[in-house]
């Protein structure tokens, strides 16, 4: 139901209203419909507003709690936009009871108005507006379970409709025909169709270009009124659409609320488009074409003249006829190109036109002449020097009347090639200058300037010269000797290559220099382009390192960066030597592998390649290796590695190390030798004596573990030890070599139950050779002892009379398994009346109810006191557990606490029960998605999570159904409702998940039922009944899957007043309408007849299985309510096959019987039967079954009496 709440004191009618209804309560409650609990709606005289009546919320002068009732009646709103209803009422209320009032729309009741308290006296109520979908009202009453006052009364009923209806009855302009470029004032006439003054909005449009609203104001009934709107320019040529339309808001005739028009816009309108030819440049003495392009822009055809001039020499006309929105190219005589420079053209029209802006168009013609010419090439030319950067440069001339755009070029032989783009305005001349040439190619070259231009004069388009370009050049080609390496006390003879380059001979100088400590000269004629070798004085290789060596020419010439070449003589010394032995020496650990290590030095002048070798001997033992050591630079000092030394056992050594290089000029210093001890560190943890493998949790160990020292050496050390996260143990300690020691830390108290690791470290042995010994793990395990009661389930604080089986739950904390003893005792005025005990083995952390033999029990006041004995129990704290109980006559039916109203909808179709884990879960169906579950532990109930609401958005109707997995935890349930849904609830995470839809054509429907069969550990159905068919299936919990079994018996479909229960050997089948009775073998998948209901009980009428048929299973009887709106209450005993009545369901405290929505369920923990009433009640029973069913025969026809206990809600 949606609430639309309104605050409407002193609100009244506002508008011209048509009275639909009036009722002034004189015939109530004619024409009225009255529903709801607890109280009616009742004529009365002692208050009204217009005499002699009005209706009231109670029949007393004093209204009821709980209390939900109402009257509500047609109405019909269709033919108005919306209503209003007009009431007086005379309200005295408890602030929490409350009046509404409703209204009822599509599907569904809207609050509209609700009130609470008290407001003297009657008051005049407006509802509106009340939407034209609404189809009835009501007045609903509703109290609670606290205070009462006198009521509320309603009086003088009225229900109005109202309209509004506003038209054109005329567009009066633009329509016609209208010229192009007018201005006139849109206007149309509006007139009020309706019953009441009203203000709308007028639109107009003309085609898409025009869009004016204008308000009216103030427009009476029946009068009508012009409306003027913007004005329009008309500019939009042709035929237009013109429409006129208003818009009222909820306007009853909207087929009057438009005008539609038509209007034409003639143009008259000629124009020249562009001219074509001639414009632009065009070249001297050529030939042209006149043209020019015309259209008719107007809707009308035209007759037109046309002239074209060119300059002052040249005018052309035609004459034409164009179609409207025609154009045309139009060819003129041709003109000849013969007045050079710029000439006006220009094309006009001979017409008078509404747009003369367009009839003419002017444009022009350039006559050109194009010549441009080199006049003379400035540079180079003559003769140059080798080795001169010269800028070529030309002179040119444009002797048109344009600027030329052109390129030049300049070429020196076939080396040199250079270009320019240039701009020269008309009759002006410039020098170009290209890149600089660099003359070093000798000899005499071409030189030539062209232009790249397609003028009317080519002759003078180039120009064409020469150049000779002088070389003198001699140069130092090589030095020949001494160079690179030679060793020290050579004799070389210094010799060089020199080479005359140029193109004229020449006479010179040449020097040769070795370092600062050699010099000689050579006087030296030599030919051009010729080359020779000369030869110096011997030089004594003595001074060691590197020298420069450096050949000079003493000559001027055109390239003196060739009169010179230097190069180097290296004077090479030979020595290398050994400055340390590293390692090994003085003390060694034997750690395993060690890296030997020497020094060396290269005391030469250059880099050398030479082997090291290194050799280790001791008592019978001998180890050689070597390495090669590359590129050692002079005066480099470097450490050498050797491969890895497998270090030998304790003991004395000596090592010698010793270098080979080729030509070594001092052997003296190639060899070292040293002594050096390998000896061993190594301590470690043989074991852990304490603590034990497995503990008790309420012991204190020792902490005892045995180490040794295996070296060779004295060694202080730190020990730990580590168990779990909350116990840490530190020693410090010296052990001499090869000492045993046992070394006991702090005691330790277990505080974690299960396993626990320990571990024992050696935290610091300075080079200790084996690792791997320093840690020592184990694991110890805790054990814990404790069993403990958790809680009585049974009896509980109050039962009734009969056959009580005690049960206790308990639980065992420990984490090991044990046997324990569990004993109770009730007492009776403080002596014993019953005593039992049981044995039980409980694994770790089981959670287990235990069962005791059955105690019949008598009225009076009880203490029971259970008690749990294990030997070694940790906590006896909780091994003892007591309560007083009362146990009170014995009375079948107990009303517990009504299901929650919720929607205030009571329970009906589609309503069901389930059991387990000491709940009981409930839908109430009619329509909702309700879910409540009911804790039989303390009688309250608390809202579970709906039902979802599915892809298709139905709520719970005739088929729903529910069944407790006791094996998982799990809930099952169908929606019914003419669907295919199934559902699991999970009771520990209070969510629903979606399984596999249920299979068939058909969606499931009143008849339908659930129960659990249990086949094997992993094999646990649900089983189906498909309500309206004979379709039966069961559901493979495990595997999410559907199974098909045997179709139901009988040629008849199982309709509503069906059902089934089962006691885990058959399942048991009640076909409504029929009275049939079937049991199911699944294992077989076999069918057998059982004895029927009988349709007759004691109250001697005929009653078959219908709407509200329930049945329920204990394992020994089958309980079962027949529906169908009678009471009876039906056992079957199993192993005998028959069928008893037993006690009916009473009919208080509403009077009614089992009906749509009566549901059992057994409570298999408490030993009881559950029931819903349904028939639209809030009823929740407890049956408490007795221990003989089978009734005596003065019992068959006996009154049994009502008992509301404690738990029923007020």
């Amino acid at each position: 139901m949606r609430v639309i709440i309104l605050s409407l004191v002193f609100l009244s009618l506002s508008f011209s209203q048509v009275l639909i209804w009036y009722d002034d309560m004189t015939n109530f409650p004619q024409n009225w419909t009255l529903g709801g609990v607890g109280d009616t709606w009742t004529r009365v005289s002692t208050r009204y507003y217009s005499s002699p009546y009005s209706a009231k919320c109670s029949k007393d002068s004093l209204y009821r709690s709980n209390v939900n009732i109402w009257m509500e009646r047609s109405v019909n709103l269709s033919g108005f936009y919306s209503g209003a209803v007009v009431f007086y009422i005379y309200q005295d209320l408890d602030s929490s009871d409350y009046i509404y009032f409703e209204y009822y729309s599509g599907s569904e009741w809207i609050t509209f108005w609700q009130s609470n308290g008290f407001a003297g006296g009657f008051i005049q109520r407006v509802m509106a507006p009340i939407p034209n979908t609404a189809t009835k009202i009501r007045f609903r009453f509703s109290s609670d379970s606290v205070n009462v006052s006198e009521g509320v009364y309603i009086d003088d009923v009225t229900v109005y409709g109202y309209r509004y209806d506003v038209g054109v009855t005329e567009i009066v302009a633009p329509k016609g025909i209208l010229d192009s470029g007018t201005t006139i004032t849109p206007k149309a006439k509006v007139k009020n169709f309706g019953d009441f003054m009203t203000t709308c909005t007028v639109r107009m449009r003309i085609g898409t270009f025009y869009n004016n609203i204008q308000v009216v104001n103030n427009l009476s009934p029946g009068q009508v009124r012009e409306v003027s709107f913007s004005s329009w320019q008309v500019r939009q040529r042709g035929t237009w659409v013109v429409k006129c339309s208003t818009q009222l808001r909820n306007d009853y005739n909207p087929n009057n609320d438009w005008k539609v028009e038509t209007v034409f816009v003639r143009v008259r309108d000629v124009g020249v488009v562009s001219i074509l030819a001639p414009t632009g440049n065009v070249d001297s003495g050529t030939s042209h074409t006149p043209q020019a392009k015309i259209k008719n822009y107007g809707n009308t055809n035209e007759d037109v003249g046309v002239l074209f001039k060119i300059g002052t020499n040249y005018r052309d006309s035609l004459f034409l006829n164009l179609p409207a929105g025609k154009e045309t190219t139009l060819s003129f005589n041709q003109w000849l190109a013969i007045q050079r420079g710029k000439n006006i053209v220009k094309c006009s029209l001979l017409f008078n036109d509404f747009v003369p802006n367009n009839n003419y168009r002017i444009d022009s013609v350039f006559v050109r002449v194009f010549d441009v010419g080199i006049k003379e090439i400035l540079q180079p030319i003559g003769t140059v020097d080798s080795g001169t950067n010269i800028i070529p440069k030309a002179k040119v001339k444009n002797y048109g009347n344009v600027i030329a755009n052109f390129k030049s070029y300049f070429k020196i032989g076939n080396f040199y090639w250079d270009s320019l783009v240039c701009n020269l305005p008309a009759e002006r001349e410039t020098i170009l200058s290209f890149n600089q040439w660099y003359a070093a190619i000798r000899g005499k070259h071409l030189v030539k300037c062209s232009l790249l231009i397609n003028d009317r004069f080519l002759e003078n388009n180039y120009q064409i010269d020469s150049v000779f370009v002088r070389i003198w050049d001699c140069g130092v080609k090589e030095i020949l000797a001494p160079t690179g390496i030679i060793d020290s006390g050579t004799s070389v003879i210094p010799e060089v290559k020199i080479i005359n380059y140029g193109n004229i001979d020449q006479e010179f100088s040449v020097l040769f220099k070795i370092g600062d400590f050699y010099n000689d000269s050579v006087h030296l004629y030599l030919t051009a382009e010729r080359d020779t070798t000369i030869s110096f004085n011997e030089w004594q290789a003595k001074e060691r390192g590197k020298h420069l060596v450096k050949c000079t020419l003493l000559v001027t010439d055109n390239f003196p960066e060739n009169n010179y070449k230097l190069d180097s003589v290296f004077v090479r010394v030979l020595d290398v030597g050994l400055t340390e032995i590293i390692t090994p020496k003085g003390e060694v650990d034997s750690t395993g592998i060690l890296t030997p290590q020497a020094k060396v030095k290269n005391y030469g002048n250059t880099s050398v390649n030479f082997f090291t070798t290194i050799k280790i001997t001791g008592d019978e033992y001998y180890w050689i290796s070597e390495t090669y050591v590359e590129d050692l630079l002079p005066n480099e000092v470097r450490i050498i590695n050797f491969p890895n030394w497998q270090i030998a056992k304790r003991g004395e050594y000596v090592v010698t190390c010793s270098t080979r290089l080729v030509n070594d000029q001092i052997p003296i210093n190639n060899k070292k030798e040293e002594n050096f001890t390998v000896q061993v560190h190594d301590c470690g943890i043989i074991t852990v004596y304490s603590p034990p493998e497995e503990c008790d949790s309420n012991k204190t160990y020792p902490v005892i573990t045995l180490i040794k020292n295996y070296g060779t050496v004295n060694k202080n050390l730190k020990l730990s030890f580590k168990i779990g996260d909350d116990y840490l143990s530190v020693r410090t300690l010296t052990l001499n070599a090869g000492e045993t020691l046992a070394v006991e830390f702090d005691s330790w108290q277990p505080r974690r139950r299960d396993y626990v690791c320990s571990q024992c470290v050696i935290d610091s042995c300075y080079n200790d050779i084996n690792p791997l010994n320093d840690t020592i793990r184990s694991a110890h395990f805790v054990k814990v002892i404790d069993v403990g009661i958790l809680r009585i389930v049974s009896p509980s604080d109050s039962v009734s009379e009969g056959e009580i089986i005690p049960q206790i739950e308990i639980k065992n904390f420990g984490n090991v398994s044990t046997w324990i003893m569990l004993k109770i005792v009730i007492y009776h005025n403080n002596l014993p009346i019953y005593l039992d005990s049981v044995s039980v083995e409980m694994q770790p952390y089981e959670i287990k109810i235990v069962s005791f033999s059955p105690w019949q029990a008598n009225e009076g006041s009880f203490t029971i006191l259970a008690q749990l004995i294990l030997n070694g129990d940790m906590e006896p704290e909780n091994d003892t557990l007591y309560r007083d109980f009362v146990v009170e006559s014995y009375e079948p039916w107990v009303l517990l606490r009504d299901i929650p109203r919720g929607s205030y909808k009571g329970v009906k179709g589609g309503s069901a029960l389930a059991f387990g884990n000491n709940l009981v879960f409930a839908f109430k169906g009619n329509n909702t998605r309700e879910f409540y579950i009911y804790c039989c532990s303390t009688g309250t109930w608390k809202e579970g999570k709906p039902l979802p609401s599915g892809d298709k958005g139905k709520n719970i109707k005739d088929g729903g159904a529910l069944v407790y997995d006791k094996k998982h935890n799990l809930l099952f349930a169908t929606k019914g409702n003419k669907t295919k849904e199934f559902y699991c609830y999970y009771p520990e995470f209070d969510s629903w998940e979606r399984k596999r839809d249920i299979p068939g054509k058909k969606g499931i429907g009143g008849g339908t039922s659930l129960t659990y069969f249990s086949l094997s550990e992993d094999t646990n159905y649900v089983i189906l009944l498909k309500g309206g068919t004979k379709e039966f299936y069961a559901y493979w919990i495990e595997k999410d899957s559907w199974l098909t079994l045997k179709e139901l018996p009988g040629e008849k479909k199982f309709k509503k007043g069906s059902a089934i229960t089962s006691d885990n050997n058959y399942i048991y089948i009640l076909k409504g309408n029929t009275n049939e009775f079937f049991a199911y073998d699944i294992r077989k998948d076999s069918f057998e007849i059982r004895k029927s209901l009988p349709l007759v009980g004691r109250n001697l009428k005929k009653k078959k299985a219908k709407d509200g048929a329930s049945l329920c299973c204990d394992g020994k009887r089958i309980y079962a309510f027949k529906g169908g709106n009678c009471n009876e209450f039906w056992y079957y005993d199993i192993l005998n096959n028959e069928w008893i009545e037993g006690e009916p369901i009473p009919l208080a405290p509403s009077n009614k019987k089992v009906k749509s929505g009566g549901a059992l369920v057994y409570d298999e923990i408490n030993k009881r039967v559950y029931a819903l009433k349904g028939s639209n009640t809030y009823e929740f029973w407890r049956y408490l079954p007795r221990k003989n069913v089978f009734l005596s025969k003065e019992n068959l026809n006996k009154e049994f009496p009502l008992t509301i206990n404690s738990e029923k809600s007020t």
